[in-house]
């Protein structure tokens, strides 16, 4: 038998690329996207791309962007073939010929086989699945045995009719005769383990027992039917049942060796201990089938260990209530023990603390309330405290300690008081480092347009922004604890508390849409978005919240024939408004976050409406036009902020460094001009540009530079007035170049001109009122210079303009 190569005139039309048209559906795809583009499809059963249905087309995209072997066979008795890039190895030589060729002459070796299948779901319109069917097919010249897992689905068009075959395949050709080997190799194991001179058992990957060799079977005195799957365990001691349940199942789960220690029950009825080791086992392709295991009975040496073990009940005891460090001291203050684990937490030796232990390192602000919670806990048997109290650490530093103490004067054993140490510094530290960032968070916070407000782990809120009181023109007092209460609508509040109070109480992030209460009495809906911050260990320290005005998108969302557009909408503000609670983080994760949970969102969001102003959705109505033109406006000015936000954040950022090269200042400065060449020209402005013939090369980051430029550019255009002129002048001096911008603007007066360097900072003026800005240009100008180890100087007068003096070292 030889496998057919047929010729097929459509595949001839392929290689010389007969002009097939792009479609998107079938763009990408690898090879056979490739070929499927170039393929003249005319001369096939299915006729042109461009007559295809949409089911057939749907098809074709979903297997050409499936990494797993597909195929289609389209029409009920041409069966036309469609497959993918991982299909071609199961065609082996019958690839590319196969392409747009019935699939009875394809496979009509096997076709026997495969007809019934293919006539079951194209008749009866069933799926049809098989596992491990066996095939023998000629594709690599030469007749081989095959196994094959394959599920053939019906493709339906829209009046139900069976038009197609969608069918995913895998070859298990390599694991069935895996296992048909590995089960000819067992059957020659378990001959031999029934003749050594060790217990044995196996089990399979679920766990059950499937085999026990004869000396087991003897030592337990049952028979292999009452061993089998979990019978086994009616042999173990109850004791060590959960520890064994506990053992097996990570074993199994980890797919890992075990050693371990159990009670086994003899056919005399005493117990055992038995050395249990099973070792995982594994097919030759990896796959895991259970577990191989032997034990052996070593008792009488269990029996000695189990006696020195109770000599040494004291220590176990000590050490089973220790933390991270342990000692034990007289109701005198005597050191009876220290662990040697001491050194870890504060540097010095059993031996350096074994007269007073920590007392003569106190802190001198701790002393008084040591002693006294010391000596409260003498006076009351089996009481635990706990201490948190400073000391000198041996390197000479101030260390934290955590001390748990318990009077154990009356246990057995014992007769001292405990105390667990354990170093805190470090989480001392990220409380001060949490405060300072929750500091900068309130600075931020207070800056963006949304509500923002922080509260405790019980939920009660401490702190809201001035944006929360300028909406609802409450003071604070009003809404300290649970006072926001008063600014919600009554219809909806309990619901509000009900899954507020849920999420207090399970630790889940609460996201909800609600009215919120204006100070002119009316109700906008808000969508609410609140995360818990957690430390280390997981435990909530407080909820960080923002309320976003969604009521423009509500309206919207009011059109019915806008509903599921609007929904997403709504969803993405949530996700733009997330990255808001990560702003009293360390700046480094504000800095990581921002660019992932905030621009990315918004962005989405923009395309989204821009994609439903552009027509690319159902028509609009000129009222629905007009509010998500306003959406996307409102969206432009908050990814403004958002950018101006993360610069200025990257910019505070400890870690923050310039990419710096040398480059011609002239080029960069002329480069910045035409970039604003059209923002002069809406404006009727002109640019008077002074520069040396020469080259200036100066040692600078080039992007950050020009920045610097543009800012100073685009700021004495907006407060200039139209038809007016802007001057630029570079000199080079001997140490330094010098950059000059000058305006005939409304210029700043003398009071503001060092306050206007500042970070959002916006100075009063005629124009003020016309032109926008989160006041920070100024701000990244100053500190892009300074990192520059460069000045920045402006002298200026109110109503003749302004002078910016920009000093770069060479």
């Amino acid at each position: 038998m030889t496998a057919k190569n047929p010729s097929n005139p459509a595949r001839n039309s392929t290689l010389n690329h007969s002009g097939a048209t792009e479609h998107n559906f079938l763009v990408g795809g690898g090879e056979m996207g490739a070929m499927m583009r170039s393929f003249d499809w005319s001369k096939t059963a299915v006729g042109k791309i461009d007559t295809w249905s949409d089911e057939l087309r749907t098809a074709v995209s979903i297997i050409l962007n499936s990494s797993s072997p597909m195929f289609i066979c389209w029409g009920k008795h041409e069966l036309t073939n469609f497959y993918n890039d991982a299909y071609k190895v199961i065609l082996g030589n019958k690839h590319p010929a196969a392409l747009g060729y019935p699939a009875n002459e394809t496979w009509d070796e096997i076709w026997d086989i495969s007809e019934p299948l293919i006539a079951k779901v194209f008749k009866a319109g069933e799926s049809v699945y098989m596992k491990n069917l066996r095939v023998v097919i000629n594709r690599h010249g030469f007749d081989e045995e095959t196994y094959f897992t394959f599920s053939c689905s019906p493709l339906r068009n829209s009046k139900g009719s069976v038009v197609g075959l969608f069918g995913a395949v895998i070859e298990s050709t390599d694991e069935v005769l895996s296992r048909q080997l590995l089960q000819e190799s067992e059957d020659r194991f378990l001959n031999l383990a029934d003749t050594a001179p060790m217990f044995i058992a196996m089990a399979d990957e679920s766990g059950n027992a499937v085999y026990f060799n004869k000396p087991w079977l003897k030592f337990t005195g049952k028979k292999m039917k009452e061993m089998k799957g979990l019978g086994w365990l009616s042999t173990l001691h109850p004791e060590d049942a959960p520890k064994f349940e506990k053992d097996f199942k990570h074993a199994f789960s980890e797919q890992i060796p075990i050693r371990e220690e159990y009670r086994f029950k003899r056919a005399d009825g005493e117990f055992r201990w038995m050395l249990a080791a099973g070792a995982p086992r594994f097919t030759p392709d990896g796959h895991f089938i259970g577990y191989f295991g032997t034990y052996t009975d070593f008792d009488d040496l269990k029996q000695a260990q189990l006696a020195l073990q109770q000599r040494e009940e004291r220590f176990r005891t000590l050490i089973e209530k220790s933390a991270d460090a342990v000692q034990l001291v007289s109701p005198e203050g005597d050191i009876i023990f220290s662990s040697n684990s001491i050194k870890n937490v504060l540097g010095y030796t059993p031996e350096e603390l074994a007269s007073s232990g920590v007392t003569p390192y106190l802190h001198p602000e701790d002393i008084e309330y040591f002693f006294s919670n010391f000596n409260d806990l003498i006076k009351h048997p089996e009481k635990q405290l706990t201490m948190q109290y400073r000391v000198k650490h041996k390197d000479g530093s101030w260390a934290w300690l955590e001390t748990v103490g318990v009077n154990h004067l009356n246990t057995p054993n014992i007769h001292a008081l405990v105390g667990n140490f354990r170093n805190i510094t470090k989480q001392k530290e990220a409380e001060d480092k949490m405060r300072s960032s929750e500091e900068r968070f309130r600075a931020l916070a207070e800056n963006i347009p949304n509500l923002a407000w922080m509260a405790d782990a019980t939920g009660s809120i401490y702190w809201y922004n001035n944006r929360w009181y300028e909406y609802t023109g409450t003071k604070p007092k009003q809404m300290e604890g649970w006072g926001w209460q008063s600014v919600h609508d009554p219809k909806y509040l309990s619901g509000v508390l009900k899954k507020w109070k849920y999420s207090i109480k399970s630790g889940q992030p609460f996201e909800m849409v609600f009215p919120l209460k204006g100070t002119d009495g009316t109700y906008k809906p808000f969508l609410t978005r609140v995360v818990p911050l957690k430390d280390d260990d997981g435990t909530i320290k407080q909820w960080i919240g923002s309320n976003t005005d969604i009521s423009e998108q509500f309206k919207i969302k009011q059109t019915e024939a806008r509903n599921e557009e609007l929904e997403k909408i709504t969803q993405q503000l949530a996700i733009q408004r997330k990255e808001l609670i990560s702003l009293n983080k360390t700046k480094d994760e504000f800095i990581g976050m921002a660019s992932h949970q905030l621009r990315t969102p918004a962005t989405a969001v923009k395309q989204y409406i821009g994609l439903l102003i552009d027509g690319f959705s159902d028509p609009l109505t000129p009222g629905q036009t007009q509010y998500l033109r306003t959406a996307y406006d409102s969206n432009e000015r908050e990814l403004r902020i958002i950018n101006d936000l993360l610069k200025t954040a990257q910019m505070d950022s400890t870690e923050y460094t310039l990419k710096q090269k040398l480059y011609n200042i002239v080029e960069i400065v002329t480069d910045a001009i035409k970039d604003l060449h059209s923002v002069f020209e809406f404006r009727n402005q002109d640019i008077v540009f002074s520069k040396p013939q020469k080259p200036i090369k100066v040692f600078i980051d080039e992007i950050e530079i020009k920045l610097v430029i543009v800012n100073l550019l685009e700021n004495a255009s907006k407060y200039s007035s139209p038809g007016s002129t802007v001057e630029i002048i570079i000199e080079k001096k001997t140490k330094y170049v010098k950059i000059v911008v000058v305006d005939k603007g409304v210029g700043v007066s003398k009071d503001n001109q060092q306050r206007i360097f500042e970070k959002f900072t916006r100075v009063d003026n005629e124009l003020s009122d016309t032109v926008t800005g989160t006041g920070l240009g100024l701000y990244w100008v100053k500190q892009l210079v300074e990192l520059h180890n460069g000045t920045v100087e402006l002298t200026s007068h109110l109503g003749k303009g302004s002078r910016f003096t920009v000093r770069l070292p060479l």
